[in-house]
């Protein structure tokens, strides 16, 4: 039961709708977006009012976001939080998120994603975390001690994904890849 329920407007024009729980953590569950804003900036916070953000089940599906940040803090998504978006640049930071149980559940499913920078921090890509995803561009550097076999399962596109100095290189073409790191 939430102990607290709120929202605020960041400096970006979006409406963050929240709620906050009695063990001190927080769901941010509805984003809105100002008329007037002309770029959709997604900074989601890692603290609302003390409450720590964990979970992120808020939607905004079929929208043109020019950066998504997710925070270290967030261990779960809601099904579908951006499907069919295409995000200029995403900064996932989310250092140790579920697992998602079915491929339907993917936060990012059918997404075209520009650029994707993985925080320096992030222990785990969970499977069908980027199921059915579109990454833009060519290589992207994994430097994550733990890859689920189906993160990436489904990747549209030929890319290279190059796992930096913890893990052995990782490519996928389409449905197909050359390996995975530890599992």
């Amino acid at each position: 039961m939430a102990a607290v329920t709120d929202s605020f407007t960041d400096s970006h024009g979006v409406t963050y709708k929240w709620k906050g729980f009695e063990d001190g953590t927080a769901e941010v569950y509805e984003f809105t977006v100002g008329a007037d804003v002309v770029e959709i900036v997604l900074d989601i916070p890692g603290e609302i009012e003390g409450y720590t953000v964990t979970r992120l089940t808020g939607k905004l599906e079929d929208t043109e976001i020019k950066t998504v940040t997710i925070p270290e803090s967030i261990v779960q998504f809601g099904e579908d939080t951006f499907r069919r978006s295409t995000i200029g640049t995403l900064n996932y930071n989310a250092v140790d998120a579920f697992p998602i149980s079915e491929f339907y559940f993917t936060p990012f499913g059918y997404a075209v994603i520009k650029h994707l920078n993985l925080g320096a921090n992030v222990n785990k890509i969970e499977s069908y975390l980027f199921y059915q995803t579109v990454i833009k561009q060519s290589e992207v550097i994994l430097n994550v001690p733990y890859i689920a076999d189906s993160a990436f399962l489904n990747i549209p596109a030929s890319m290279s994904l190059l796992s930096g100095d913890r893990k052995p290189q990782i490519r996928f073409y389409g449905n197909r890849h050359s390996g995975y790191g530890n599992h």
